[in-house]
């Protein structure tokens, strides 16, 4: 259908009054005029440039992983001063690799809004594409992705004097409760988040260093209060936890991450 002429006719006035306008304005006006009518689609024009420049530079000048960990819920930390650090500890070859320390993620799952929805799902999306080879979190935090079975079980990776070392270290879940949840047929039930008190967190943290206490203990983690470069980090009673992803390619790094954090002088 084509249009109607008369608004050919106006819009091209209006298009001549514009230009009338602009043409006696002075080049400040100009730009402030410019600027009032098109900023909009100004600020998306610039937006999609950097997301395209974005993405064409990590295209071509983006390294893989010789190390990836995400420490979560910590303060004043530089994960770049760990990655330097570890990478001279480890002899992690950062020529055609880098070493990752993400220290500036913040989970509260207590709260889980759509902020905190959208960070797991960042994470998990690493862990599928067997990216990220450590987590480091409080406790708390670390218990929900060790019941969601993000971890490895520390028996399959470490060496018998790894074992003895980290025994008084370790961090369990009991198999038999997942198991359980698992095989749920009431997806109310799975889905329940309950809120913790203070005092119930403490108990629960308190339940996982005792393997006596379950039917199935498996070690998933290994508490780091007292790293030298970690305890600082966060707030007492937070007690974090640092765990293997079970897809990780580079368990040989991971678990010299741990000593690394223990023993760093």
């Amino acid at each position: 259908m084509s249009e109607n002429p008369s608004s050919w006719s106006v819009a091209a006035e209006i298009r001549a009054e514009q230009k009338a306008a602009l043409k006696d304005m002075s080049r400040k006006k100009k730009l402030a005029y410019f600027w009032e009518y098109y900023k909009i689609h100004t600020i998306v024009t610039i937006i999609s440039c950097a997301v395209l420049f974005s993405i064409l530079y990590n295209m071509f000048t983006n390294k893989d992983y010789s190390f990836y960990a995400i420490i979560i819920n910590s303060y004043e930390l530089s994960g770049e001063t760990i990655a330097d650090e570890f990478s001279t500890f480890a002899l992690l070859d950062n020529d055609r690799t880098k070493c990752f320390v993400e220290t500036d993620t913040h989970l509260d799952i207590d709260d889980f809004s759509p902020y905190e929805a959208a960070t797991v799902q960042r994470i998990m999306a690493t862990v599928i594409a067997g990216q990220l080879d450590t987590i480091i979190a409080d406790a708390h935090t670390f218990t929900y992705f060790s019941d969601a079975e993000f971890f490895e079980d520390l028996r399959l990776i470490l060496s018998e004097d790894e074992l003895k070392r980290y025994e008084d270290r370790f961090f369990y879940l009991d198999q038999a409760l997942i198991d359980e949840r698992n095989n749920t047929q009431n997806l109310d039930d799975f889905l329940e988040i309950t809120i913790k008190t203070p005092a119930e967190k403490i108990a629960e943290i308190d339940w996982r260093s005792q393997p006596e206490q379950m039917k199935n203990p498996v070690p998933v983690g290994i508490f780091i209060t007292d790293s030298p470069l970690i305890k600082d980090a966060y707030f007492d009673n937070a007690f974090p936890v640092l765990g293997i992803v079970g897809t990780s390619t580079k368990i040989e790094s991971a678990v010299l991450f741990a000593e690394f954090l223990l023993d760093f002088p």
